[in-house]
């Protein structure tokens, strides 16, 4: 079970910054339509230096490219390593829907955790996660007005790792705990669901510092390792409920 948790762990962080990026892709791509090849082009290359797949921007976003976002961020051998049935293929993205004539992104995700000892004759452990945003739909820059939050909508913030909402931006709770370490006790290190810690594929070079969190499973040689980033979103509370609940601490001080 504590592999599971792992897992489930991993798998969301996945979907957010899937998610986070498919609207962006998105964006791009309807945007750059009316463009000249020359612009076009120009801004394919700044994406590439950012390290973001241009070439995915290049193309109507769909279901497809959202599958290749998210086991490009999971990676390519994380569901042969970590028992999920099919590997890559048990991935299983049915019912999602990208810009569906609507602005929202909705991501559903079933996969399979095997047991690969079967002691007790459980064969496994299906999983489904429901992760759900509105797109970034941009603005046009000649008709752009500044506008308030409607008054009657409330809002609520999220970070980039968590999975539950807050309605205190003060909470203690949205809080990043970064720890460190040396590089010589990395092996000895088990984070909070009891597993060891490997590098991160994002940071180069070496560091006899490294730098990790109670719940990941990735070291890292810099803290400004974009990983290691916790943006403050707020978002509306009717959203937010659809697939998170609140925070403890915050429930507990609204009474």
């Amino acid at each position: 079970m504590l592999h599971v948790l792992m897992v489930r762990t991993q798998v969301n962080n996945a979907l957010y910054n899937t998610v986070r990026k498919i609207n962006r892709y998105a964006y791009i791509s309807e945007s750059v339509q009316e463009l000249s090849d020359e612009d076009k082009n120009d801004i394919f290359n700044s994406l590439k230096k950012s390290e973001d797949d241009a070439g995915i921007c290049r193309k109507v976003i769909t279901n497809v490219e959202l599958v290749t976002v998210f086991i490009d961020e999971i990676g390519g051998s994380y569901a042969k390593d970590n028992y999920i049935t099919g590997g890559n293929a048990g991935w299983v993205f049915a019912g999602t829907k990208v810009l569906d004539n609507s602005s929202t992104i909705e991501v559903k995700l079933t996969y399979r955790i095997y047991n690969p000892f079967n002691i007790f004759g459980k064969q496994g452990i299906y999983i489904q996660e429901h992760c759900l945003t509105d797109a970034w739909l941009g603005e046009d820059r000649n008709t752009y007005v500044p506008s308030e939050y409607n008054k009657g909508d409330m809002y609520v913030y999220v970070t980039e790792n968590g999975q539950v909402f807050h309605t205190d931006i003060d909470c203690t709770y949205l809080l990043h705990q970064i720890r460190t370490a040396s590089i010589n006790d990395v092996s000895q290190l088990r984070n909070d669901a009891g597993a060891k810690y490997y590098k991160c594929s994002k940071c180069d070079g070496n560091s006899d510092t490294i730098y990790y969190t109670p719940y990941g499973r990735r070291y890292h040689t810099t803290s400004t390792c974009e990983v290691l980033q916790r943006n403050v979103t707020s978002i509306k509370r009717e959203i937010a409920e659809k697939t998170m609940r609140c925070c403890i601490k915050c429930a507990e001080n609204n009474g």
